[in-house]
């Protein structure tokens, strides 16, 4: 396909970027108080692997103990991925693939889980085994027991922490191409969103990088 021909597609995309709703995230202080709020151990790593890993939900809640490498310290997320047409729209007629990543994680969160699996006796199987719905109950308990909201938010939910952790990196510096690849999206597009809500100075810096 010539550069001509991509440039109908490519402008489609960033418009469609543009149109999105800021995305909802919480400061690291606000992460530490639900953290803090959490009333088992179980909710406690559910909402760190959350902010830590930027991970979907559903990601989080399909780990199973062979998804944690403990000796080089990473967790396989996997997800399942809808084909799609030309158009973006789902094609009905092929079916979902399977996709995995590997996000390094810090040995702090990697010796809870070692912890958490031996007293919890997951050492097959899930190692949350709930639903949505109650995932989504418990970040929001937390949350109101600890009094955190993020602007624009109806309400704390698991989506929130992994808004959360995309701006935390590019406030910490992280290039904007290894949060593309750590949260999994397919273009780096969807990852640019974030960019509309990160500090003026990490603008600035991103502004004098040749690419």
């Amino acid at each position: 396909m010539s550069s001509t021909a991509m440039v109908g597609p490519l402008r489609a995309a960033i418009v469609r970027a543009e149109g999105r709703r800021l995305p909802e995230y919480l400061t690291r202080d606000q992460v530490h108080q639900v953290l803090q709020a959490c009333k088992t151990e179980r909710d406690r790593l559910l909402v760190a692997v959350a902010w830590r890993t930027g991970a979907r939900i559903s990601e989080i809640l399909g780990l199973e103990r062979q998804d944690v490498d403990f000796a080089n310290r990473q967790l396989r997320l996997r997800t399942l991925k809808k084909p799609k047409r030309r158009d973006h729209k789902p094609d009905l007629r092929r079916r979902p693939t399977e996709e995995f990543r590997w996000i390094p994680v810090h040995a702090e969160l990697v010796a809870d889980l070692a912890s958490y699996v031996l007293a919890s006796k997951t050492e097959n199987g899930r190692l949350f085994p709930i639903g949505r719905v109650r995932a989504f109950e418990i970040i929001r308990d937390a949350a109101l027991a600890a009094g955190v909201t993020a602007p624009g938010a109806r309400g704390i939910h698991p989506h929130v922490f992994r808004h959360s952790f995309a701006v935390h990196c590019l406030n910490q510096g992280v290039p904007i191409n290894i949060v593309k690849e750590l949260l999994g999206h397919a273009s780096i597009l969807t990852t640019m969103v974030y960019l509309r809500v990160v500090p003026a100075d990490l603008r600035a810096f991103l502004a004098r990088v040749e690419f």
